[in-house]
């Protein structure tokens, strides 16, 4: 299996933007610098940071680098402070070390620097007492970007900091010695300005190059944590000879800007993005894999997983190369490892090879090409093989890839067919069919499975299952089919914010959050929309009995995904459904544009005797489609 921690190899050509970050860093007429490194939640930038940290520190006598994870400090500590904290230990160990070139600086220099680091931490100490009043500070950011929130921001915490030192029971002893006199008569602008002084003095004494600060998790902050964090850059830690490289996902800094300062009425500002430009001078994105990218990332894992180091890192450093080729779509598959290789092979790793280059594609296309979940799903892959083969069980990795493919994305389908080997003794005799259609060109009208092009190619993906005994691979998959399943997991940080506005008490937040839905590509409104249909067979009354109205609205702007509607009406239990929701159904569509697959659904409620009500709106539902309608006046 594959651990899911930052990395120093280069498995996704991250390297070009790695070369960036490094010239970047290296540059001395753009310091001081902040540099985002921005992408999704799983898309390498942890891995990106830490491979520029490695080159950065291979040349200590010119740059000094940390790394700061302000998600760990923000349930126990000022994380603005707790940055500027990190930030002198650094430099105070490295002072103190004797084996580097810091730490042979002259006695006297030596000292100098030292007491300066001393007064500085005291100043971080006063900071830190501060508590709720730190929100002052950071108005000071917006008032010095000539943002008009900052002055109602700023005015009331700075005119309670005096009372907020003096209510803190907590105190130092140390600190109140020492900053007593000064916090009475010394205004929190001074102390920022006298920080920012010392903290450039120190450096130039270091005569290094560069301080360069890695900040990564940020996107795991909460709100808080995130603007102090820049803040303490912007305000107290930007000076001369520093350089600061934050990783995030944009959506979620964004959003924590506009929680904390939302947009002004009346005024043209968009604050979360100017005030992300005045942090962030240059902006490095990691996009996200295409599918041959995808397929080459992939190989590399199997080659990690079933190569000895030696041979591993040969095929790394022959997918560099490919990259940088131009025509040449997969950096590293089976051909190009058996020539570096000369044909040492494995049959596992072959296996794995045909494998990748026939599911990359749907997987990266689903995953929308997101390292960590592609790794994810061969995690479980393996993991399930592992689990079966410790109770005596083989399972062909090929079929098990297949199943989890439907498992993963198109959910309902994959209940259906436990039901079809259920009932037919681990065999689905209605794949064999279904199989065997879509691998010709569907044409004409479609109903059922055939009527989802992800199901078609699914369907026509190698291997067939038709004949395949499936019953011990569901084993493997139980906790799929007969538990609450933890499909919004697996949603992109996207789909997981449409999900969590479409479940909003908000009218308003339900609406735009529909509009947004409606809106995605295929692959991500089937992904979301697999989720609600899934909740609604559980529990049809959800969401404070939204959740019917949001899978038909849904259905009526994507008419394609209704097969998948009624498919999963179908599975829910009648007894559970409204009466009224029959009539809703009926209602959804225009009439003179009934898909054939919903009036099928209402002949078949209507034939219910377990669910009277149902089966009597049904019909209702029917009798008013076939009225004629009145002529228009």
């Amino acid at each position: 299996m594959w651990s899911d921690n930052e990395t120093d190899t280069d498995l996704l050509g991250v390297d070009r933007l790695v070369d960036t970050l490094v010239f970047l860093a290296q540059e001395p007429q753009l310091r001081p610098l902040t540099v985002g490194v921005f992408a999704d939640w799983g898309s390498g930038k942890s891995s990106l940071m830490r491979m520029a940290e490695t080159r950065l520190s291979a040349e200590p006598d010119r740059f000094l680098c940390l790394t700061f994870s302000p998600w760990q400090h923000e349930d126990y500590d000022d994380v603005k402070a707790a940055l500027m904290a990190a930030v002198m230990n650094t430099l105070q160990q490295a002072v103190v070390d004797e084996r580097g070139r810091l730490g042979q600086m002259a006695h006297e220099t030596r000292e100098r620097v030292l007491g300066g680091i001393k007064r500085l931490v005291r100043r971080i100490n006063w900071f830190r007492l501060l508590g709720a009043g730190a929100k002052g500070a950071g108005a000071l950011a917006l008032l010095a970007h000539n943002n008009p929130a900052g002055l109602a921001l700023a005015m009331p915490a700075l005119a309670d900091v005096p009372e907020i030192v003096k209510g803190t029971e907590e105190v130092a002893d140390e600190v109140l010695k020492e900053d007593q006199k000064e916090a009475a008569a010394e205004p929190i602008e001074q102390r920022i300005s006298d920080f920012r002084h010392d903290f450039k003095t120190i450096l130039k004494e270091l005569e290094l190059e560069a301080l360069v600060v890695f900040i990564d998790d940020l996107d795991r902050c909460l709100p808080n944590a995130i603007l102090d964090t820049l803040e303490a850059i912007r305000l107290f830690l930007a000076v001369e000879k520093t350089v600061f490289v934050i990783g995030a996902d944009m959506r979620i800094i964004r959003h924590a800007i506009a929680t904390r300062y939302p947009e002004l009425p009346g005024q043209q500002l968009e604050i979360g993005r100017d005030y992300l430009e005045k942090i962030v001078q240059i902006p490095l994105v990691i996009p996200p894999l295409n599918a041959a990218e995808a397929e080459g990332y992939l190989n590399l894992l199997g080659c990690q997983r079933y190569l000895d180091g030696e041979r591993f890192n040969t095929l790394v450093a022959c997918a560099a190369e490919n990259r940088r080729t131009p025509g040449l779509d997969v950096a590293l598959n089976e051909g190009i490892a058996r020539e570096q290789l000369e044909g040492e092979l494995s049959e596992e790793l072959m296996a794995f090879f045909a494998l990748t280059a026939r599911v990359a594609p749907i997987l990266c296309a689903n995953l929308q090409g997101n390292p960590r979940q592609l790794k994810r799903f061969l995690n479980t892959l393996i993991l399930r093989q592992r689990l079966a083969q410790i109770r005596n069980v083989n399972l062909d990795m090929a079929v098990m890839a297949k199943l989890m493919v439907l498992e993963y994305f198109h959910e309902t389908a994959f209940r259906e067919l436990f039901g079809w080997q259920r009932g037919g003794g681990g065999f689905a005799a209605e794949l064999g069919p279904l199989e065997e259609r879509a691998r010709r060109p569907i044409e004409g009208h479609a109903e059922g499975w055939l009527a989802d092009p992800g199901l078609v190619t699914w369907l026509a993906l190698e291997p067939p299952l038709a004949g395949t005994n499936l019953e011990p691979y569901y084993s493997a998959a139980r906790d799929r089919v007969q538990l609450a399943h933890d499909t919004p997991r697996r949603l992109t940080p996207q789909l997981q914010e449409i999900l969590g506005n479409l479940r909003s008490e908000s009218a308003a937040i339900r609406r735009q959050a529909l509009t947004t839905a409606a809106e995605l590509p295929d692959e991500g409104f089937r992904a979301l929309y697999d989720v609600l249909l899934d909740q609604f067979q559980r529990d049809p009354r959800a969401i404070g009995e939204q959740i019917g109205t949001l899978i038909l609205t849904l259905a009526q702007r994507r008419p394609a995904f209704t097969p998948a509607l009624v498919r999963a009406l179908q599975r829910t239990p009648p007894q559970r459904i409204q009466s009224a929701f029959a009539v809703s159904l009926a209602t959804t569509f225009p009439r003179d544009a009934i898909p054939e697959e919903v009036r099928g659904l209402l002949r078949e409620w209507v034939k219910l005797e377990n669910a009277p009500g149902l089966a009597r709106a049904a019909q209702q539902a029917l009798d008013g489609l076939a009225r004629p309608r009145a002529p228009r006046r």
